[in-house]
């Protein structure tokens, strides 16, 4: 059947509103984007990693070391996920120096974080909340980078 026309709905002038079409109070709750691990369009699991590279959707492995890793989608999840971010090491790096190091980043696009009022009177405070589980003492560093102007804010924990 072949549609030569269509169907349009009147719309009173006072039904559409600024308040129904402008920006949501509430967008992106949750600013880590993939931060379930539900989504692994390049694959489910990297081995003999070496180099930095994207690996599970948003997430990229930074990697300068001696060693070697495996990335993966694991299922060893916290209640209510399905999936995690799984870092394996596969070749221990015995020697390390100092300028060395093994890291997960997720970058957010400023576009997504304008709400949140950066730099002005009015800042919105966010929580950060992660899950962490090694076999090991782990040492873990977060760190808040504003990469155009090298801002950086450390948070050390282990």
């Amino acid at each position: 059947m072949a549609v030569t026309t269509i169907p349009t709905a009147g719309i009173a002038d006072d039904a559409v509103t600024t308040a129904k079409t402008s920006y949501s109070a509430f967008p992106f709750r949750n600013l880590i984007i993939n931060g379930d691990m539900s989504i692994a369009q390049r694959g489910t699991s990297f081995t003999g990693v070496t180099t930095s590279a994207y690996h599970l959707d948003r997430f990229s492995t930074y990697v300068s070391n001696d060693g070697a890793l495996t990335v993966s989608q694991s299922t060893d999840a916290p209640n209510g996920f399905s999936n995690s971010y799984k870092l394996e090491v596969t070749t221990a790096d015995t020697s390390i120096g100092s300028n060395q190091y093994a890291q997960v980043g997720h970058k957010i696009e400023a576009q997504n974080l304008q709400h949140l009022s950066y730099g002005t009177s009015s800042a919105k405070t966010v929580t950060l909340s992660f899950w962490v589980k090694s076999i090991k003492p782990v040492h873990i560093v977060f760190v808040i980078a504003k990469m155009i102007q090298h801002d950086m804010i450390m948070f050390p924990n282990t």
